[in-house]
């Protein structure tokens, strides 16, 4: 089993960082971490040459070796922060270059697909509001489609600058839940 995960914290000592620890302290098989601060992905122009190329983008930087792991993965997995109600930049830099998949499938209506793949998604921001992270696990959901896969779990935690993740024994438990699944 090979997992790929984004981690899109640049804070190493944060609450993200927390829930990708204790995720990868139950993960089995092989895994590879893409932090979304140390890669150079470039944001999509909306040139639509992935209309016409059979999944292939016109930027050549670091989102080809990206689409590579994608591919190779049996699961995949978002680690992240809430910015202003949406991801960090840097993914949704990764999330709009993931258009290629869309294109494949819906444009060029491609019977070739990549191995199916299970989507677990984790999440938290420091306040609270209802629904808050409907917008991100929406946005989840349509990647996991585009690229063949589904979403099987994910773990959404709210309030953590008054309880950080590090002393939330219940988030630590909803995923080990959650790697269980996989």
């Amino acid at each position: 089993m090979k997992t790929l995960i984004f981690m899109a914290s640049p804070n190493k000592k944060g609450n993200t960082q927390a829930m990708l620890e204790a995720f990868l302290k139950e993960l089995r098989g092989e895994t590879y971490i893409i932090n979304c601060y140390d890669v150079n992905v470039k944001p999509c122009i909306g040139c639509k040459i992935c209309y016409t190329c059979e999944g292939k983008c016109s930027i050549n930087d670091d989102m080809t070796y990206i689409y590579e792991k994608i591919n190779e993965s049996d699961n995949i997995a978002i680690f992240s922060p809430m910015y202003f109600a949406s991801y960090p930049g840097t993914l949704k830099n990764i999330i709009d270059r993931m258009q290629v998949y869309w294109s494949k499938k819906y444009i060029l209506n491609s019977n070739q697909t990549i191995s199916k793949k299970k989507g677990v998604l984790f999440l938290n921001a420091g306040s609270e509001w209802r629904d808050m992270f409907k917008p991100m696990q929406n946005m989840f959901k349509y990647i996991m489609k585009s690229i063949g896969g589904e979403v099987i779990g994910g773990v959404y935690i709210s309030n953590t600058d008054k309880f950080p993740v590090r002393e939330n024994e219940e988030a630590f438990e909803r995923i080990y839940e959650v790697v269980r699944k996989l």
